[in-house]
């Protein structure tokens, strides 16, 4: 689901997914996908949305993904100027 109702628990929307992706990459500015993944599904329990996540979070040029350390970096708004 892309954005919470009434009838779905809040955790299984995709907005709350990239939102904790996203603060978690804003502290950190770069953390491998392994460590991503994993403390999704920490929180979650569940992977189902990370992919999804990570694909919006890339589409608003939020996140770069950086293949020789496989992990992602925060660059915020500066990828859209």
């Amino acid at each position: 689901m892309l954005r919470p109702n009434k009838n779905e628990p809040l955790e299984s929307c995709l907005l709350f997914v990239s939102a904790h992706l996203l603060s978690r990459l804003q502290r950190r500015k770069v953390l491998c996908f392994v460590d991503l993944r994993a403390d999704l599904l920490k929180i979650k329990g569940t992977d189902e949305l990370f992919v999804p996540a990570l694909n919006l979070l890339y589409s608003l040029g939020l996140v770069e993904y950086r293949l020789p350390l496989d992990a992602f970096e925060y660059v915020g708004h500066a990828s859209r100027l």
